[in-house]
């Protein structure tokens, strides 16, 4: 099943290493594991030098993520049923599906009758009882016409004890003193752990993993208990599925290290936990003030941070979101979809799931009209289109407006490219009159709920019902790269509306080289006095020689009236991209530093 020559390169690289890494431990870490005799956790060092920093897919810039549960999902439990549902969630906003395993399931020591979706049995292929791998094909291809992407989960610390790589590379797997094999934990007694200090299974993994990219076109992986598995290895096979095509990966760990080369998104557990005690009264508002100082401290401000009040483990294993949350559900999905990070929806959620859905029997989740479908279609709809919603640096950052009230009332305010969105919770079972403090959310908003225009100020007051929210936004209308009628425009105004993301496919067309183009513009060096400086970052998907470029865009008023724009180079530009929010980043940088394009300075005519 494994393509050998693939990666002839990185195998070298790996074994030359390997010899001198003996003894060297690392990864994310590690749960203890019994005495063995044989193979270890281990990682195989890579010269790290050659990894390239993670950079997000395009198109996760405004994504939330959906995980779908295809054995529950519907009667049948397949992926032809699953289809079916595809215009609904692309309705709702939903912008990633995550499937859970859609591998075969081992049946030695299997768990239950149907088993547990992580024992592996076969790493290329499909479980029958969701269907075959042409239809899955057909199902990814569907999501993708409907303008949505596609990851999937992958197991990579264990697999199924009737997996044939036991049998086939006996070597591949962790034993204990007498030779046999062992489960990663002891309650994962349906699955045996693998052993990745042999450099053969990082192979193999490797090319597993790539053959869904490029044999079924799916968009990444989201990876389970992925700090259990050494880090070098995910950094390794980023790379190699980066130059298939660019891919999103999600880690089911919270490391910040594992964002560096690996992985776009980790979960965000801090969070979820402090909602759980919130919901029961055990912390005050202001300490979500607190989460964000230090998530803020300890991951840099394009790490993607996963939001979620509910998954696959939490529903089955530790109660539903309305057992651990009650009437507080509602107010705490809202946090998650309009807080810095992808929030996420388990399936379900949207139907007001009350039940603990089975793990390794057929339980089918009940699909009735809910409210909670409306709140999850509004925000997540909002996500996509408000700039001051999306992800990473794309998006703004969360400000706290302090009221009154901080005990009983978070609110925040975040602002990105002349979009605006004002959100305001109150996380008790007591209504709440409270007075906002300051004016960081002045402005005038429309409520994305019931459309009603209202205006917010230093002082205004807020009447918030038992765990109630309003969320308050503000898009700025008719974006373009000159505003209307710029013969009657300053050019501080012309650059403030130039400022943001804009997306251009017809600039691109007839250029073989480019399919489209996508311009972050950003203000720079505002102290100075003389002209307007633009932080340009341009992604060019497909382009075949550089896909991103960065630019300094100084703009000056001619005596007649003209605009005289110069472009400048960046040294060193790939350190910059996507981080022109970051002061550490562009603060070494000056104009002495750039270098001046001649051929590209242009004059803009007032027309």
């Amino acid at each position: 099943m494994t393509d050998t020559s693939r990666l002839g390169r990185l195998r070298l690289c790996i074994l030359v290493c390997l010899v001198v890494a003996l003894g060297v431990s690392g990864g994310l870490g590690c749960q203890k594991r019994p005495a063995v005799t044989a193979g270890s956790k281990e990682p195989v060092d890579f010269p790290r030098a050659e990894l390239t920093p993670v950079r997000h897919p395009e198109w996760s810039r405004n994504a939330s993520i959906y995980e779908v549960n295809v054995r529950q999902y519907s009667p049948g439990g397949t992926f032809a049923e699953f289809e079916q549902h595809l215009p609904r969630l692309k309705q709702m906003g939903v912008g990633i599906l995550w499937f859970m395993p859609i591998n075969p399931i081992g049946l030695e020591n299997r768990k239950g009758t149907l088993g547990s979706y992580y024992s592996v049995k076969d790493y290329y292929g499909v479980n029958p009882e969701f269907g075959t791998l042409d239809e899955f094909k057909h199902l990814v291809d569907e999501i993708h016409d409907m303008g949505m992407y596609v990851i999937i989960d992958w197991v990579a610390n264990h697999a199924a004890w009737d997996n044939p790589l036991a049998e086939e590379h006996p070597d591949w797997f962790i034993r204990d003193i007498h030779g046999d094999l062992v489960p990663p934990v002891d309650d994962w007694s349906d699955v045996v752990d693998l052993n990745y200090g042999n450099p053969e299974l990082w192979y193999y993994m490797i090319d597993a993993m790539s053959f869904w990219v490029e044999q079924v076109d799916i968009d990444g992986f989201r990876c389970d208990v992925a700090g259990m598995v050494p880090l070098d290895f995910w950094d390794v096979a980023r790379a190699r599925l980066d130059e298939i095509k660019p891919v999103f990966m999600l880690a089911e760990w919270e490391a910040p290290e594992a964002h560096d080369y690996a992985f776009d998104m980790t979960y965000s557990w801090g969070l979820y936990h402090l909602m759980n005690r919130m919901a029961k009264g055990l912390a005050p508002a202001s300490a979500i003030a607190t989460y964000l100082e230090r998530d803020a401290e300890v991951y840099s401000p394009d790490a993607y941070r996963m939001l979620f009040t509910s998954n696959h483990d939490e529903n089955s294993w530790n109660g539903t979101v309305f057992e651990r949350m009650g009437p507080a559900t509602e107010v705490f999905a809202v946090l998650t979809a309009t807080l810095e990070g992808m929030p996420l929806v388990y399936s379900g959620q949207e139907a007001g799931l009350d039940k603990r859905l089975e793990f390794f029997e057929k339980d089918e989740i009940p699909w009735v009209p809910n409210e909670m479908g409306d709140v999850y279609g509004t925000l997540l709809n909002l996500k996509k289109e408000n700039r001051a919603l999306w992800n990473g640096v794309a998006g703004g950052m969360a400000q706290w407006v302090q009221t009154s009230n901080d005990q009983a009332v978070f609110a925040f305010v975040r602002e990105q490219s002349g979009d605006r969105v004002f959100v305001a919770l109150n996380v008790t079972g007591d209504p709440q009159v409270v007075s906002l403090q300051g004016d960081a959310a002045a402005g005038t908003y429309s409520d994305v709920f019931s459309g009603e225009t209202v205006t917010v100020g230093e002082e205004t007051r807020l009447e918030l019902p038992p765990w109630g929210y309003r969320v308050l936004a503000y898009s700025r209308p008719g974006r373009g790269l000159l505003p209307p009628r710029f013969a009657e425009t300053d050019l501080g105004t012309a650059v403030a509306w130039m400022t943001g993301s804009f997306s251009s496919r017809e600039q691109a067309l007839g250029d073989t080289d480019y399919l489209d183009i996508r311009l972050e513009m950003n203000p720079i060096w505002p102290e100075r006095t003389d002209g307007y400086w633009l932080y340009v970052e341009q992604a060019v998907a497909d382009r075949l020689d550089q896909p991103y470029r960065q630019r300094v865009y100084h703009m000056t008023e001619q005596a007649d009236g003209r605009i005289r724009s110069e472009v400048y180079e960046i040294p060193d530009a790939l350190r910059f991209v996507g981080a022109w929010r970051s002061g550490d980043r562009l603060g070494a940088l000056s104009p002495d530093s750039l270098v001046l394009r001649e051929a590209c300075a242009v004059i803009l005519e007032r027309v």
